[in-house]
């Protein structure tokens, strides 16, 4: 009896455990993922103990077997089954407990009330401590409520005027915020109700920056790498209005945002340069080209054009008198694009290159780097260095990127080194 009394609290103790765990990471998988997995709960109280004492152990004694020139081919069917098990309970539980959709703000509140709430879990009710950690937790939630919470509220007190652009591997997805406004360029890769984008990365970033609608939605094409997230855009992110080659994205259109600061009013002036008429939007020369004009920046997008676009473009003057401070190099920086007569035109502060690192298409290439290196612009290959920010609030552009400001890691460094 006493064996098996010891064995029930050990039980009683991992269910605790695994019940805290969970209450306490749940406003942190909201914060990132927008979802939460009550499968997750399950799976982690039954496989996780399964998978720990029972498959990972065979697993080591057949590697070690191998290491030993064993021939154990019964233990690796076993292994095999025991997997299959563990998958196919995983692919029933997402079926019967699917994940909880939440698009909401998670505030510090919330966060401490979620753990706290774990925590006493662990704790014997009603025990003096117990009664103690509850009437601190709620001293210091009174306080958080009232005066704490919109320190933390990273939403407020934002920079005016932003422009993002996202990784997203080989493709083109950025974003303009202009004080409470939003408008996203393109939306990088997807596939319908198989993965996008729009939900790794720009929804996350969205909830991050409490956006809770888009203004405008511009698609420069329908290549797959710029618009293969409209359909899960549609589904995930409300939007005002959007605008493609097909319809409203076409030379002589121009939009115009405002929006009224503590000190002054912040406008924004969007003109589309290409195409001349509407298009079907599926070729790279009818990409949608965009001047945006900020207070203290001048950025051009390109979409995928290639050197009969672009010139066309040098000769309607579009680009002239144009001071361009940044540019997402068309086309990914392909050889087909970025013309010589093109670059020396516009000679950009900042060259962006939206691609991957390696990319497969041997983007950007090495000529036209040289190109806009020769007229001094700043490279930034997004596959090297991640997530791109500007700070467009003050005249003096502020860069910011993921790999070297944001998330500056020492391996990144030594990668970089070895790059060189």
């Amino acid at each position: 009896m006493g064996e098996l009394s010891a064995f029930k609290d050990k039980c009683l103790a991992f269910v605790k455990l695994q019940s805290f765990l969970s209450l306490s990471t749940i406003p942190i998988t909201f914060s990132v993922f927008g979802t939460i997995s009550v499968s997750a709960i399950l799976a982690n109280l039954l496989l996780v103990p399964f998978v720990s004492f029972i498959v990972l152990p065979l697993c080591v004694i057949l590697l070690v077997g191998l290491m030993l020139d064993v021939n154990m081919p019964s233990l690796f069917y076993l292994v095999d089954f025991l997997m299959q098990m563990v998958v196919t309970s995983l692919g029933f539980f997402d079926l019967c407990l699917p994940a909880i959709k939440y698009s909401g703000d998670v505030s510090v509140v919330s966060t401490l009330l979620t753990f706290s709430l774990g925590l006493l879990i662990l704790l014997p009710i009603w025990s003096p401590k117990t009664l103690s950690l509850l009437g601190g937790v709620s001293v210091w939630l009174v306080y958080l409520y009232i005066f704490a919470d919109n320190e933390f509220d990273i939403g407020k007190g934002a920079k005016n005027v932003t422009f993002n652009v996202f990784d997203v591997g080989h493709g083109n997805a950025s974003l303009l915020r202009v004080g409470q406004s939003a408008l996203l360029f393109d939306t990088g890769a997807g596939k319908a109700h198989e993965y996008s984008h729009v939900e790794q990365v720009l929804q996350p970033f969205l909830r991050a920056k409490r956006v809770k609608k888009l203004k405008h939605v511009f698609i420069s094409h329908f290549d797959q790498d710029h618009a293969g997230g409209l359909f899960a855009l549609h589904q995930k992110i409300d939007f005002e209005q959007l605008h493609t080659p097909q319809q409203t994205c076409v030379k002589g259109n121009h939009w115009e945002i405002s929006e009224d600061n503590n000190t002054s009013t912040e406008q924004i002036f969007i003109k589309a340069l290409w195409p001349l008429r509407p298009s079907s939007g599926n070729h790279n020369n009818e990409s949608c080209v965009l001047m945006i004009e900020t207070k203290n920046a001048n950025i051009l997008l390109a979409g995928d054009i290639e050197k009969s676009a672009e010139e066309h473009l040098l000769a309607s003057g579009a680009l002239d008198k144009l001071d361009i401070n940044i540019l997402i190099a068309p086309h990914h920086g392909s050889r087909s694009s970025s013309s010589l007569a093109f670059v020396q035109k516009i000679r950009p502060d900042f060259v962006i290159f939206a691609t991957s690192n390696p990319s497969r298409w041997g983007h950007p290439h090495s000529e036209v780097v040289s190109r806009y290196l020769r007229v001094e612009s700043k490279i930034l290959h997004v596959g090297q260095l991640g997530a791109i920010e500007f700070d467009l609030s003050e005249p003096q552009i502020k860069l910011s990127t993921y790999r070297e400001h944001l998330y500056n890691r020492w391996y990144f460094k030594s990668w970089a080194a070895l790059e060189q």
